[in-house]
């Protein structure tokens, strides 16, 4: 592994890397072809009204992988909203104090 310490080479690999890692998904069904086409990439084309509607509309083309479907089965359903009265609110002074009770050294992620 390569020591970089120039700022100039450092930023052209931290390009490097921001391009590989934000194309990732270029060529899954969700970013490309015939289900990007027919929902739109500003999610404004038949298919994603029909998937905000409940129902997977036909998207020409597209013989979708199981798992696809089931993502897309998964769009569909309509899931309960909580009232605006069911919030909690916390007060910044509240939210600043249960940060002065966990030790430095707990984690916050579920990894542990």
């Amino acid at each position: 592994m390569e020591k970089l310490t120039e700022p100039k080479q450092i930023a052209q690999t931290v390009r490097r890397f921001n391009i590989a890692q934000y194309n990732q998904a270029e060529h899954t069904p969700f970013a490309s072809g015939p289900l990007t086409q027919g929902i739109g990439r500003q999610v404004d084309r038949p298919a994603a009204h029909g998937l905000l509607a409940g129902h997977i509309s036909n998207i020409p083309n597209f013989p979708p992988l199981p798992e696809t479907m089931r993502l897309l089965e998964t769009l569909t359903v309509n899931y309960p909203t909580i009232a605006p009265q069911d919030f909690l609110e916390t007060s910044d002074t509240e939210f600043i104090n249960n940060y002065k009770f966990m030790k430095e050294e707990t984690s916050s992620s579920p990894s542990g």
